[in-house]
């Protein structure tokens, strides 16, 4: 997947929320600054929901869970890290929706259908028995979960929020 980058605009539209609950200590040596704590403040203005835990972790993978005051820098990264991960979210659902085999409300990924799609791909060379032993590395009883297809290619369990 390709470095994400924020647009010029959506940068604007990051300064432009960021200004509005900043703290200006009206001084040319300060920079404008937030409260961590302030954090979803800002998400809410951008019509986003996170939770105590994924605002955690938005500071901790970006080392400011210690920090006092936050910048524009530090909020841009925090906001990156956020779009990041959910156009990460969305790619490895597409993934999944390629190769499941259910409609089910807990989908699941078989050997049968892993191999249908390396057959799709023009990969000729796999058997049904190496798909199985994918399945059996990575899967239970047979099939891989959403839950656990996500937490292979993520590396973390998902959120069902």
């Amino acid at each position: 997947m390709a470095e994400f980058k924020l647009s010029r605009d959506q940068i604007a539209d990051l300064q432009r929320v960021f200004n509005v609950v900043a703290i200006d200590y009206q001084n040319e040596y300060y920079e404008k600054t937030i409260l961590p704590s302030q954090l979803r403040e800002l998400f809410a203005m951008l019509g986003i929901q996170p939770d105590t835990d994924e605002l955690a972790g938005l500071l901790a993978d970006n080392s400011l869970e210690h920090a006092d005051e936050l910048g524009f820098e530090d909020f841009q990264r925090i906001m990156t890290d956020y779009f990041l991960r959910t156009d990460k979210d969305e790619e490895i659902m597409e993934a999944f929706q390629a190769l499941r085999t259910s409609e089910s409300d807990d989908p699941i990924i078989t050997s049968k259908s892993i191999l249908d799609l390396f057959s799709s791909m023009g990969e000729e060379n796999i058997t049904l028995e190496e798909c199985d032993r994918i399945i059996q590395l990575l899967g239970e009883n047979g099939s891989l979960t959403w839950d656990k297809f996500y937490e292979h290619m993520y590396g973390s369990s998902y959120d069902h929020k």
